[in-house]
């Protein structure tokens, strides 16, 4: 399936570059995919809760309550649903995610 970005909202800079697929989904439940973006900086509001791990890149991410989370190879952290944070990518990302509605 296509990967679909309606369930966040984000303001990146205008140079970065997302990718992705949706490998699993039930509507309205769940989606797990394969996820990808350049170098760049932004801030991304979600309303799901979001497991994340990564398979390649680098950066960080911070959240909204100041925690700052390493992103690299095999590392992983979780994304709480109604929440903000600062993606500061600095090597392009390949991530794996799993997205879990109410």
């Amino acid at each position: 399936a296509q990967l679909q970005l309606d369930h966040l909202t984000s303001t990146p800079a205008s140079t970065v570059q997302f990718n992705g697929q949706v490998l699993l989904e039930e509507p309205e439940k769940f989606e797990i995919g394969v996820w990808g973006c350049s170098v760049g900086t932004w801030v991304r509001a979600t309303k799901p809760f979001e497991l994340c791990y990564f398979i390649s890149g680098s950066g960080t991410y911070t959240g909204e309550d100041g925690a700052v989370y390493k992103i690299r190879p095999d590392s992983g952290f979780t994304i709480r649903p109604n929440s903000k944070g600062t993606w500061n990518v600095t090597e392009d990302l390949r991530k794996i995610y799993a997205v879990f509605y109410d």
